[in-house]
């Protein structure tokens, strides 16, 4: 099971490689798309989930499909049905910021859905097609998000609220880049990479850590285990750094 939101690089980790072993909490601080989420819970882990993101869009996205997946479908395809029939990426940008400030809370999860459909490592590319929508998928989020506590807080507060010996946290902060990058919402550069070492060395709970690979990242986790996995988006090879406690 995939995750039906679309980020770029989104995450399919088998948690059980890296430290995974039974416990009764799960919790992601940056929950993004919340792809490895849904594959354990369709691998058929039954223990608590916490699904965190800073990000209030993407939260009210999932909060929407958690609590009415069929409001969320209708409002996609009534979108994708003005801005396949628009003629300027001018005008479906405006279509889509209008989406966003709706009183309608399914619209602006809508909005959400297709942003994230047409996002590229380069910005917004539009194309004359149909946004790709799974009616089926959208019934299994609903699903699988009944035993999922979605929070919309800083990733300190859930960290420190949720740690203990029976958590594993599945840790994917804002990459460490020096540019700021249109899938990241906000300026990324502004991420306090120090800080969260500081308190991921001190957790009581199992950890996988994900991370960009550089110089500045290996040297705050000198000493801790970290594979390079390799992997490819659209077209381009590049390396991730995963990190655990061994």
């Amino acid at each position: 099971m995939k995750s039906i939101l679309k980020y770029i690089g989104m995450k399919d980790i088998n948690l059980v490689d890296y430290g995974f072993s039974n416990p009764t909490l799960y919790c992601e601080p940056f929950g993004g798309s919340f792809n490895t989420g849904f594959k354990l819970i369709e691998q058929g882990y039954k223990g608590e989930s916490i699904y965190n993101d800073i990000d209030e869009k993407v939260v009210n996205f999932w909060e929407c499909i958690k609590e009415n997946n069929n409001k969320v479908l209708d409002r996609v395809v009534q979108l994708n049905n003005i801005v396949k029939n628009q003629f300027t990426d001018s005008e479906r940008e405006m279509t889509l910021a209008n989406w966003y400030q709706s009183l309608d809370k399914y619209k602006r999860a809508a909005a959400e859905f297709t942003y994230r459909q047409y996002l590229t490592m380069d910005g917004l590319k539009w194309s004359v097609r149909d946004t790709i929508i799974d009616e089926i998928d959208f019934y299994l989020s609903q699903e699988a998000l009944k035993s999922v506590e979605i929070c919309n807080k800083d990733y300190k507060e859930i960290i420190g609220r949720y740690d203990s010996k029976d958590t594993f946290f599945l840790i994917d902060p804002p990459y460490d880049i020096d540019r700021v990058s249109r899938y990241y919402r906000g300026d990324c550069r502004k991420f306090k990479h120090e800080e969260l070492a500081n308190i991921v060395k001190t957790l009581e709970g199992n950890w996988l850590l994900t991370y960009n690979d550089n110089e500045r990242i290996r040297e705050l986790y000198r000493g801790f285990d970290i594979k390079e996995i390799k992997r490819q988006l659209f077209g381009r090879a590049y390396t991730e750094l995963y990190i655990t406690r061994e």
